[in-house]
C-alpha cells in the first residue's frame, strides 16, 4: 500500500474540537452516542475538552464496503434497545466521523428526538444525498477524496493515525 498524504495535522483536529465545545455551550452532564467504531476517537476527544461528565453510547451500524457506501445503514443487534434507554431529557450529542452521503445520520436522526446535536469531524457536501441536519462539523472535506486515520479506516487499516490523512486512489484498487 502507499503512504497516506497528510490532510489534518492533529493539532488541528484537537484546537477544532476545543471550539466545537465552547460553541455547544453544555453546562450540564450530557449524552454522547457515537457510531462504532470511526468515530470513537473524535467523540473521546469531544468529551475529553467538557467540563461535565458524559455517558457515552456506543452504536453499531454498518453502510460500507471497501471505499463506497454500498448498502443501505443496518442499526447493529441491540443498539435500537439501546438507544431507547437514553435520557433524553439531558443534553444529547450524536457523532460521526465522516458524512458523505449522509444516509447513515440521516437514518440515525431518524430515531432520535429532533433535539439531538448532530456533530461531524469531516462533512462531504456535495455528496449528501438526502436532507441530514449537521449541527456542527469540524472540516468541509472534498468529496473526491477517501479520508483515513483518526479512527477512520479502509479496511481496518489506518484507524489508528492522530491525523486525517488521504489515502491515494491507486492504494484502494
Amino acid at each position: 500500500m502507499d503512504s497516506i498524504l497528510p490532510y489534518i495535522e492533529h493539532q488541528r483536529i484537537e484546537d477544532r474540537c476545543d471550539e466545537i465545545v465552547r460553541t455547544l455551550g453544555i453546562r450540564e452532564d450530557c449524552n454522547v452516542i457515537f457510531i462504532e467504531q470511526g468515530s470513537r476517537r473524535f467523540a473521546l476527544a469531544l468529551v475529553s475538552k467538557m467540563r461535565h461528565e458524559a455517558i457515552l453510547v456506543p452504536v453499531r451500524i454498518h453502510t460500507y464496503a471497501g471505499t463506497s457506501p454500498a448498502c443501505a445503514p443496518v442499526l447493529g443487534d441491540g443498539d435500537r434497545a439501546k438507544l431507547g434507554r437514553v435520557d433524553y431529557r439531558k443534553p444529547t450529542i450524536l457523532v460521526d466521523d465522516i458524512c458523505d452521503t449522509g444516509r447513515t445520520l440521516c437514518y440515525l436522526q431518524s430515531l432520535l428526538p429532533d433535539t439531538v446535536i448532530t456533530v461531524v469531524l469531516l462533512d462531504k457536501p456535495d455528496n449528501h444525498t438526502c436532507a441530514v441536519r449537521l449541527d456542527h462539523a469540524g472540516f468541509e472535506v472534498p468529496g473526491n477524496m477517501f479520508f483515513v486515520g483518526y479512527g477512520m479506516d479502509f479496511n481496518e487499516y489506518y484507524r489508528d493515525l492522530d491525523y486525517v490523512g488521504i489515502l491515494p486512489r491507486r492504494s484502494r484498487a
